[in-house]
């Protein structure tokens, strides 16, 4: 058994499985689709971090963003699906829709030793991503937009008032 002082060692560095995505900002994407991955999203080695992209439709509008995760939340996407369609709540034409934008058409990926992202090729051309790219961290995953695409999408001032008006409602954090 190991002794307490190994085993806090170990602790102390964040596992692969256990990020989170928090933040953003606008990035460049380099003639090679590669974009500088936020530091806080990686550990000290960001080559040893294991994400998948998935393309997921984003609203009536036909834009589209890509999905950044870990294959924990992936897996957790699968269970899901698994579960509801089970249950009732998904048709097997929904999960099996579901199923091959999460998984069967996902691309597994490491950032690089300098900590960029190289997007695949089908998913920027899908997603319309032009030069400048908005990284959106959203906790257990992020989400990668085309700039111009982000800034459309983004609900107004008044809208996310409301939202956060009707959200705590009643139910203030003390």
């Amino acid at each position: 058994m190991p002794s307490d002082s190994t085993q806090s060692t170990h602790e102390s560095s964040p596992r692969r499985e256990d990020l989170e995505f928090i933040g953003g900002g606008v990035y460049v994407v380099d003639t090679k689709r590669r974009v500088k991955f936020p530091t806080d999203w990686t550990s000290s080695t960001p080559d040893q971090v294991e994400l998948v992209l998935s393309l997921i439709p984003s609203g009536k509008d036909g834009k589209r963003s890509i999905w950044g995760m870990t294959r924990r939340y992936l897996r957790d996407i699968s269970g899901r699906i698994k579960e509801q369609e089970r249950e009732g709540k998904l048709s097997r034409e929904q999960a099996d829709a579901l199923r091959h934008m999460f998984i069967i058409n996902a691309k597994p990926l490491r950032p690089d030793v300098n900590g960029r992202i190289c997007l695949p090729e089908d998913f920027v051309k899908k997603a319309g991503i032009q030069r400048e790219v908005q990284l959106c961290g959203n906790l257990e995953r992020f989400e990668v937009w085309d700039r111009s695409a982000y800034v459309e999408k983004t609900p107004s001032e008044e809208a996310q008032k409301n939202a956060l008006d009707q959200f705590f409602a009643g139910n203030e954090p003390k």
